[in-house]
């Protein structure tokens, strides 16, 4: 697996907003570190999916 930068911003709520640098359109939220990874885990197999799919 690629190393990605992850981009993060505290969200109006006070969760952490995560995007992947490399691949934008992977986004997710959590409420702590540990949620907002597995979140940004989970939204980077569904784009992943996704991608596979349209190839």
């Amino acid at each position: 697996m690629s190393d990605y930068t992850i981009e993060v911003k505290h969200g109006e709520n006070g969760w952490l907003v995560g995007q992947l640098k490399e691949k934008p359109n992977v986004l997710s939220q959590g409420k702590n570190w540990e949620e907002l990874l597995v979140n940004l885990a989970e939204a980077f197999k569904l784009v992943q999916e996704v991608e596979n799919e349209i190839e």
